[in-house]
């Protein structure tokens, strides 16, 4: 998998956790988390 499509794949997944996290405190826990790779993908 190329870099860019990780990109893609994680402002998705970026996307879904942000509208779960209005219905469900744990998503914070799964933003948190996911922050580093979003920075380490150069977001």
């Amino acid at each position: 998998m190329n870099t860019e499509t990780l990109k893609q794949k994680l402002l998705k997944l970026r996307l879904i956790i942000d509208s779960l996290m209005a219905q469900d405190p744990a998503a914070m826990k799964l933003s948190v988390e996911l922050e580093p790779l979003l920075k380490a993908a150069g977001h």
